[in-house]
């Protein structure tokens, strides 16, 4: 089925970068102001820089808990979905994973032989998977403790545990 575009009307679909901008600065102030409550430093994202792997994950992972977990006690603002500017660590790990998928896709796309042995694109499609599995891991555990709250089921044990 053919969907036609009313081209007229185009500016109530989309967002002007005046107001994308008017967006981003707002959930920037609403963080400021959470951080200020929490008494979170910007350096704190940091904090997980020298940790081993397997420290740096459970680091991380508590910290998503903690987050995610975190009672939206002030009636202005709410830390529904800006968790990440929040707490800056998890801001520097989203950054960081992103990072990795960008290189592993650019690596493949600039690579003819990676390209002539996989066509289909399916050993990227794979490799990218597991890249995005922790977003998607996050964005489930926060559904469910979103949902969780909402019924008034308290914090729950989750997919990611503090440990």
């Amino acid at each position: 089925h053919k969907y036609e575009f009313d081209w007229d009307a185009e500016g109530d679909y989309w967002f002007s970068q005046v107001e994308l901008k008017a967006m981003i600065q707002a959930r920037q102030d609403d963080a400021m102001i959470l951080r200020a409550e929490r008494q979170i430093k910007v350096a704190t994202r940091d904090d997980a820089d020298a940790l081993s792997n397997t420290s740096h994950d459970v680091f991380i992972g508590y910290k998503i808990t903690e987050a995610l977990d975190d009672a939206d006690h002030n009636q202005e603002v709410s830390i529904r979905g800006i968790e990440h500017f929040v707490h800056p660590v998890l801001q520097k790990e989203m950054v960081r994973r992103k990072k990795e998928l960008k290189k592993s896709v650019l690596g493949y796309s600039r690579n003819p032989q990676m390209r002539r042995l996989d066509p289909s694109g399916n050993n990227l499609a794979k490799e990218s998977e597991s890249h995005s599995q922790w977003a998607r891991d996050v964005a489930s555990e926060r559904g469910i403790k979103y949902c969780e709250m909402k019924r008034g089921g308290g914090r729950g044990a989750g997919l990611l545990k503090k440990t």
